[in-house]
Parts: structure tokens; C-alpha cells; sequence
């Protein structure tokens, strides 16, 4: 009877289940949201070679200097709505920028193209160590040569440079990078390892990818719904909502960008009862120790769930359920 009690115990306590996604965003307030990856997202290729892609949605005209949309503080990549920013004519282009190893920066500017608030807009940033582009809705917005301007070596890491990794919406680092946060909607953050060209871009813009294509290093779907981690399908990096600091979390919202679904994906959670949200690291623990630890203390507070993102198989059902239904944190 007891090894009975003991296995219904652990079945409660640690059990995984699957459920069929949404499309979804995350909503930044401009103030202190950001999603931070760390210093796993660190890649040395990312120097030589990069694009950043992301669909936004400003909500208001950003009024902050440089708002991120994807980037490193402290080196490159890094895409940014200009804001107040001096070096823009106007608050709604984007900048790029690289930086070199004795610290300067080499931008391009957007310079036609605006990113128009309350509307869906992809821009992407791209570097094939020869030409660095700013795109805006698959159309050329800005192109700049940095070698003939000067540009010699890429900033590597070192110390603080690399201790912060990919942050999203925001920056939180250092004293000449925070406060960069951006207010709106922001999904389907991809990076490459790879200067992609314009026609490149254009072609997969529109439509989800599966998560294993040639040369991308991270791609945030941002559709789990809730939870602290948003989760990549290339590479396996996880994002901290809000970067590990309370109240600083962009929420989940549905999203209503114009991206077709190419490849459906269900989510695979590990429900842990007993402990705290931000526990999150006990899902490492093994059922069978959380039941003798749980089975001892005789507790039996609430409820992790961390979400766990794949493709969806061909011979799965979709699970229907109104968006009403979802509650999102």
C-alpha cells in the first residue's frame, strides 16, 4: 500500500504533459521588460557574420535613446528603433551597428522606411563582413560599408563584453546600456550565423521555420504562453523573462502578425507541484527524489510548469481550445 501511495505521489508531483500551441508574442512596457538569454548565447561566429530578424509592433512612439529590439550590450549584433536617438532624422528608422575592437561603433541608419506604430513591421539587420544592411519589411532601408569607413578588427570577447549575453526588448548592463527598452509587441526573434542577403530575408519572413535550417543559431518563437523561459528551437536557448529581476517581465499576449504557420509546434511541459515558480531548476531533479523529498515534508504548494518546445508530428490531432480558455501570466 505505502509503495502504492509512494507512485501516485510521484506521478503527481513530477508528470509531463502536451498540449498545442498558439501564436503568440511578448508585450514589453518600455520601462523595464526585457528578455535576457546570458552568457550561453555567447558565439564568437556571431562577430564575423550575422543576421537579426524580429516582428514588432510599437505601441507609441519610442521615447528612450536607441530601444533594443535584439542585441549584446557592450559588442554586436545589435538592431535597435532609433527613439530619440540624435543620430536618427527620424524616431521611427531603425539603427544597426557593429562595434570594433578599440570600442567604436560602425552604424547604419534607416533613412525611408519607418517602423509605424500600432502595425506589424519585420526588420532585420544583416552583416556579411563586407556590407552591413538594414531591411524593413523584406525592402532595403539602409546599406553601409564599414571597411571603406575605417572598420578593421571585430570586437572579440573579454571580461564584462561577454558576461552578458542576447538580451531582447531591452538592454540591462553596464552604465552606457540601460534603459534601452522598447514598448510594444516583439515575436519571432531569429539570429544567424550567417550574413543573409535581402532576397534571403524576403523568403522566409513570412512564414515560421522549423528550427534546423543552415546557419540559425536561435529562433524564439515566444508561443508558450507562460512560464519564466521562453525556449529556442535552434540550439536549445532558454530566455528569462524579465532576466531574473521581479516585475520586469514582458507578458504574454496572442499575436496577430502576419506569419504563416509552415510547421505547427506543440508544447511539452514538466509539471513540478509543490514549488515556487521561480524554482525552475528542480525540473532536473528526478521524480523519484522530488517524491521522497515532497512524500517527507508532507507539502503540497502550487505548480511549475516549463514549457518545452518541438515540430509537431504528422499523425497528432490539434487539440481544440479557444484562446479564451489559455490564461496567460
Amino acid at each position: 500500500m505505502k509503495q502504492l501511495c509512494l507512485l501516485i505521489i510521484t506521478l503527481l508531483i513530477f508528470c509531463t504533459s502536451t498540449q498545442y500551441t498558439y501564436n503568440r508574442a511578448l508585450q514589453f512596457d518600455g520601462v523595464n521588460d526585457l528578455v535576457k538569454v546570458g552568457s550561453v548565447s555567447t558565439d564568437e561566429a556571431l562577430l564575423s557574420s550575422w543576421t537579426l530578424e524580429a516582428w514588432i509592433k510599437p505601441d507609441q512612439e519610442q521615447k528612450l535613446n536607441l530601444p533594443n529590439i535584439a542585441g549584446f550590450p557592450n559588442r554586436h549584433p545589435n538592431l535597435h528603433v532609433c527613439g530619440n536617438s540624435t543620430a536618427c532624422a527620424d524616431p521611427t528608422y531603425l539603427l544597426a551597428s557593429l562595434r570594433e575592437e578599440n570600442g567604436d561603433y560602425f552604424n547604419v541608419i534607416g533613412n525611408k522606411l519607418r517602423v509605424e506604430n500600432n502595425k506589424w513591421s519585420h526588420v532585420a539587420a544583416s552583416w556579411n563582413n563586407e556590407t552591413l544592411i538594414i531591411l524593413v519589411n523584406g525592402e532595403l532601408d539602409g546599406i553601409q560599408y564599414p571597411y571603406k569607413e575605417g572598420y578593421k578588427n571585430p570586437m572579440y570577447c573579454s571580461g564584462m563584453v561577454c558576461d552578458e549575453g542576447l538580451q531582447i526588448g531591452g538592454f540591462r548592463c553596464c552604465s552606457n546600456y540601460s534603459a534601452q527598452y522598447f514598448k510594444g509587441l516583439i515575436d519571432e526573434v531569429r539570429v544567424w550565423r550567417t550574413g543573409r542577403t535581402q532576397a534571403e530575408v524576403k523568403s522566409t519572413m513570412n512564414h515560421t521555420l522549423r528550427g534546423n535550417e543552415t546557419g540559425l543559431a536561435y529562433y524564439w518563437r515566444f508561443d508558450e504562453g507562460y512560464g519564466l523561459l521562453a525556449s529556442s528551437l535552434a540550439n536549445s536557448g532558454y530566455g528569462a523573462r524579465g532576466g531574473g529581476v521581479k516585475n520586469s517581465e514582458p507578458v504574454w499576449v496572442l499575436s496577430d502578425a502576419p506569419i504563416q504557420d509552415l510547421f505547427p509546434m506543440v508544447q511539452e511541459t514538466v509539471e513540478v507541484r509543490g514549488y515556487a515558480e521561480e524554482d525552475y531548476s528542480v525540473a532536473v531533479i528526478s521524480s523519484a527524489i522530488v517524491a521522497v523529498v515532497m512524500f517527507a515534508l508532507g507539502v503540497a504548494v502550487g505548480l511549475y510548469v516549463i514549457p518545452r518546445m518541438r515540430a509537431k508530428n504528422t499523425d497528432e490531432e490539434e487539440r481544440a481550445v479557444r484562446p479564451e480558455d489559455e490564461a496567460f501570466n
